[in-house]
């Protein structure tokens, strides 16, 4: 078994209070169940965020809690599946099954899973093996669905190793003597080429056309292209054409 499928302690701890979510659901009203169940959701995506992401308590505790970013299920749900944790048909069930609890927390008439457009709503989920048959109970659709997605957060869990903290240095740092330097040099040779006539504005464009040409060597460099076609070489010699103030003084 890879390492990354095995279980841990505290993926069977999550599973166990799967289990238990089971039982008690049994137990509630239909508003109750809706709310339960999604906040459970809710909290295994926040557990899921907390295992994948990196970071010590404090910082993981201001992002999913209070005003962080993802202190809200909308937002878990559309960072788990920009991240690639959950696929799209998750996120979709997710956000019905957010709007469904959000009718649930603004209406204070009674509620059941027999409710228009609550029923409706129940019977757009896509995950449950139930999908697609209206004549099943809602109830049961929506559990069922419920446990669907649990189970496919528990199981992307469990194949998850956490993200590795960024420590290689990618820019390249100077000086302010380093800088002055350099634009010194810059200006020199941007005279040299274009000529004593040329213009602040030519010298300019003269710079900048060497210091884009030296980015796409560099990204070439990155993405190891170390071959350049003719018509890459036609493209980089443009800021050595006929055409410079050099040649027309």
């Amino acid at each position: 078994m890879n390492e990354s499928r095995r279980l841990t302690k505290e993926h069977i701890e999550s599973l166990k209070k799967v289990f238990k979510l089971r039982t008690e659901l049994d137990k509630e009203s239909d508003r109750g169940t809706i709310l339960m169940a999604t906040s459970f959701l809710d909290y295994e995506l926040q557990k899921l965020f907390e295992y994948y992401l990196i970071g010590n308590k404090k910082f993981l505790d201001e992002m999913l809690s209070g005003q962080g970013s993802l202190a809200t299920f909308s937002s878990r749900i559309k960072l788990a599946y920009s991240l690639g944790l959950i696929s799209k048909l998750t996120m979709d069930d997710l956000n019905i099954t957010r709007k469904i609890r959000n009718e649930c927390g603004h209406n204070y008439e009674a509620i059941t899973f027999e409710n228009q457009p609550l029923k409706q709503q129940v019977y757009s989920l896509k995950s449950s093996i139930y999908a697609g048959d209206n004549k099943i109970n809602p109830r049961k659709l929506f559990i069922n669905n419920v446990f669907i997605i649990l189970s496919e957060i528990q199981g992307r869990k469990a194949d998850l190793n956490q993200v590795n903290e960024l420590t290689k240095k990618y820019s390249i740092n100077y000086t302010i003597e380093e800088l002055q330097k350099l634009t010194i040099e810059n200006i020199n040779m941007a005279k040299e080429f274009c000529g004593k006539n040329a213009t602040p504005d030519q010298l300019i464009e003269y710079i900048n056309s060497v210091q884009l040409e030296a980015i796409k060597l560099i990204d070439r460099s990155r993405h190891g292209l170390n071959e350049i076609n003719e018509e890459e070489e036609l493209d980089g010699s443009l800021i050595f054409s006929s055409n410079s103030p050099k040649d027309q003084s």
